[in-house]
């Protein structure tokens, strides 16, 4: 068994880092803070308070004839990335289930807006100038097309 020979200067360091990406998932990525079953759907509240609801029998990954008590025990893990169905011995993405609802184009276009909506506030007052005085020249030019040999 190999041996971690890691500083506790180290060991500090990479934990720090490791929060931090969490810290930035956690605002950038889907997460559950609630999730239940009742009449044959699943709700899931996001941290943000959005929901989706989607029929039981449209969530794959789910067992086929589950009892419904065993279906009702659903879990959100501690990240909020999954829900847990400890009797079926079931688990599911939060982002999956996403995409298996809306599609992965519509889910990556919110994921997005969100990330361009905190970027958006960094704009400059230097780069908002430039933007007016390109747009007073009519904007950034055509892309000419290669010439093609013949």
């Amino acid at each position: 068994m190999a041996e971690w020979n890691l500083s506790d200067a180290e060991f500090d360091r990479q934990f720090d880092e490791a929060v931090a990406r969490e810290g930035r998932a956690a605002q950038d990525e889907p997460r559950a803070s609630l999730a239940r079953v009742e009449d044959g759907f699943l709700t899931v509240t996001l941290i943000g308070d959005a929901s989706f609801r989607i029929p039981l029998r449209l969530v794959r990954g789910l067992p086929q004839g589950a009892p419904p008590a065993a279906l009702a025990e659903v879990e959100v893990s501690p990240s909020g990335e999954g829900l847990l169905w400890p009797r079926l011995g079931a688990s599911l993405s939060v982002p999956g289930l996403l995409i298996d609802l809306a599609g992965p184009e519509r889910v990556r276009r919110i994921v997005l807006s969100g990330a361009a909506r905190k970027a958006a506030g960094s704009i400059t007052e230097k780069r908002r100038e430039a933007a007016r005085k390109n747009g007073a020249k009519g904007g950034r030019p055509r892309k000419q097309k290669p010439a093609t040999g013949g």
